[in-house]
């Protein structure tokens, strides 16, 4: 229910935290509005996203992040981890 630039704010105030060392999850948890997230986030399976999005995500190593990614759902900031079932 945002516009454009109030996300793209929200986004922006979001990774700076990340860059600074603020904890992924807790960021994601309070930025995210989803509130789906778990203490593993989320686990999202290549081809469930956008192409955009999956051309970036699983590209990562392990417990690396991305930069502001942009598509037309919106914006992502995507961080690698390892999953265990």
């Amino acid at each position: 229910g945002k516009s454009y630039d109030e996300n793209k704010a929200l986004i922006t105030e979001a990774y700076e935290s990340v860059k600074s060392g603020d904890d992924f999850l807790a960021i994601a948890k309070s930025y995210g509005g989803d509130e789906s997230i778990d203490e593993n986030g989320f686990y999202i399976p290549k081809g469930y996203m956008s192409e955009t999005y999956d051309s970036v995500a699983f590209e990562l190593d392990v417990d690396e992040f991305t930069e502001i990614i942009e598509d037309d759902a919106g914006f992502y900031i995507i961080k690698r981890r390892t999953y265990e079932l």
